[in-house]
């Protein structure tokens, strides 16, 4: 190597270090002023802010979004747990356009289009509606379901003639009337038109039983429950037994020329009131109702009592004494002629001429009878039953006046009972419910 080069290395190793000892103060690395190396970059900047927006850059594939539904009550708004979901993209197959869920669903892979969506929940209708979603955007779907059952009718009889002005309640199964009114009214009731026509709102779909009556009396009581959904027949003809009519007609030819006073008072077997309904009539006025006319009866019986007692004086006297012993052993009498163990079901006024017609007789069951002329009570001998829808005339013989004077009687005298068909007799349609 020349010695002469190697010499001059050292030397121009000192000179590049004086010179850049004796630089202005800058940048050591780049030889420009810091000062004016900034100045460029904020007119840089200023000039890129008036600049319109640039595209937005592409960072790939979009976050997958999701499609959510939800079923609810739609008077609660509570969640319906064992909703069955169904979704089928229309023109898909099987494998690759359905979903599913239970509850609630929530999906994440699905294709944008027209979705048909079917929710099933027991005990409410099925709810159909085609959504269109994309892949796009989150889609949220809410399905309110109402479990309101619309239910219409007709109630007739065995005959087929509408009865008018009947309620219908309905009952679930196990479920029995409330004796109180307002407890009644809690439950499905409605009363049908002057043509036996109703319709009801249920408040859902399952097992219903049928309970009809009349002026607060049960005509017709449905044992086996009629299973009701949603989309089924919901159009019932309840059809109750035939109310019979008894036509009444006193036979007392000792009282020709005279003008006596009749009443009369049918009496049923009371335990037999739980399990069989009282049948009333087609008529469209409601009818008395007997435990009414008892209650009034007693009323009156207490009255008269009270009036005797206070005739009678001073209870001291023999006098006295033997008149209330009398009327104690009327009283007697009277109670005598009605049969023990059985209670009032119905109570009329004959007409002067000692006729009078009784609707509404229930069919199939069995009554006693009593009479009372002038206050005389009389046991009707024997028992009444009529058939279903037919006019029946009970004759009833009476035995004849008691003259003035007679000695006050020791027991209820007793009349004979005698009965006819007005009408022949047509099969009836059998009591029950049919849905349509």
């Amino acid at each position: 190597m020349n010695k002469r080069f190697l010499f001059l290395v050292p030397v121009l190793a000192a000179a590049a270090a004086l010179w850049l000892v004796l630089l202005p103060d800058g940048d050591a690395t780049t030889g420009v002023d810091r000062s004016s190396a900034e100045a460029p970059a904020a007119a840089a900047s200023e000039s890129a802010a008036t600049l319109p927006d640039a595209p937005a850059v592409d960072l790939g594939p979009a976050r997958e979004n999701t499609w959510t539904v939800r079923v609810v009550d739609a008077s609660t708004g509570k969640p319906l747990e064992g909703a069955e979901i169904e979704a089928v993209l229309e023109g898909a197959t099987e494998d690759s356009g359905w979903l599913r869920a239970v509850g609630a669903a929530t999906w994440s892979e699905f294709a944008p289009g027209s979705w048909r969506v079917r929710v099933q929940v027991d005990g409410y209708p099925e709810w159909t509606d085609l959504i269109v979603v994309d892949s796009a955007n989150p889609v949220r779907t809410v399905v309110e379901l109402d479990p309101t059952l619309h239910v219409t009718g007709n109630v007739v009889n065995a005959y087929g003639v509408p009865m008018a002005y009947h309620e219908v309640l309905f009952l679930r199964p196990g479920q029995t009337k409330p004796e109180a009114r307002p407890e009644v009214l809690k439950l499905p009731l409605v009363r049908a038109n002057a043509a036996g026509a109703f319709e009801i709102d249920l408040p859902g779909a399952g097992d219903w039983r049928a309970h009809v009556t009349y002026a607060g009396q049960a005509v017709f009581v449905q044992a086996t429950p009629s299973k009701l959904e949603h989309g089924g027949p919901n159009e019932a003809l309840i059809t109750i037994p035939a109310a019979g009519r008894l036509f009444v007609r006193v036979e007392d030819a000792s009282a020709s020329g005279t003008q006596s006073v009749y009443a009369m008072s049918l009496y049923r077997d009371a335990s037999g009131l739980a399990e069989k309904p009282v049948i009333r009539g087609p008529e469209s006025r409601v009818q008395p109702d007997p435990a009414d006319v008892s209650e009034e009866q007693k009323k009156e019986d207490a009255l008269q009592l009270l009036r005797e007692t206070n005739a009678f004086g001073d209870p001291a006297d023999p006098e006295t004494a033997l008149r209330k012993a009398a009327f104690e052993k009327a009283q007697r009498l009277r109670a005598s002629v009605r049969p023990e163990g059985w209670v009032m079901a119905k109570s009329v006024r004959l007409r002067r001429d000692g006729t009078a017609e009784i609707p509404g007789v229930a069919p199939g069951v069995e009554f006693r009878a009593a009479i009372a002329r002038d206050g005389e009570a009389i046991r009707i001998d024997g028992s009444l039953m009529i058939e279903e829808g037919r006019a029946t005339l009970a004759r009833i013989m009476l035995p004849p006046v008691r003259p003035p004077g007679s000695p006050p009687l020791v027991q209820a005298r007793t009349a004979q009972l005698l009965l006819e068909s007005l009408e022949e007799r047509t099969e009836p349609v059998p009591s029950g419910v049919a849905w349509n």
